[in-house]
């Protein structure tokens, strides 16, 4: 059982490399009890639910998607550069959680937030 949390990594294109970087973690996390948090602002701007950002950024939403299909649980806290965007995760699977969420992984309880 292994966790990843992404915050603030304020990615600015589909270019950054850091994006495609982050794309090949979440691809590559192994599985069943395994959890993502994006604990707000993993981009720069990601703001509604439009196709423009669903195109831009459609490698990361089919990460997504990838990691989800093998039992990984994700959940996507709303920043101030990222939010409204319940219609892009929502289908996918994501938890959104607002404004925080608390784990129990293993027994011990973990608390992560934006800001």
């Amino acid at each position: 059982m292994k966790l990843y949390v992404f915050s603030d990594i304020h990615i600015q294109s589909e270019h950054d490399p850091i994006y495609h970087s982050v794309c090949d973690l979440i691809r590559g996390v192994p599985g069943d009890n395994d959890t993502v948090v994006f604990a707000g602002d993993v981009f720069d701007l990601l703001v509604g639910n439009t196709k423009y950002f669903s195109d831009k950024y459609a490698l990361f939403f089919e990460s997504i998607t990838t990691a989800i299909s093998r039992g990984v649980k994700i959940y996507y806290i709303q920043g101030n550069h990222n939010f409204q965007i319940d219609g892009l995760l929502k289908p996918l699977g994501v938890t959104i959680a607002e404004p925080d969420v608390t784990l129990d992984l293993g027994g011990k309880k973990i608390y992560i937030a934006h800001g």
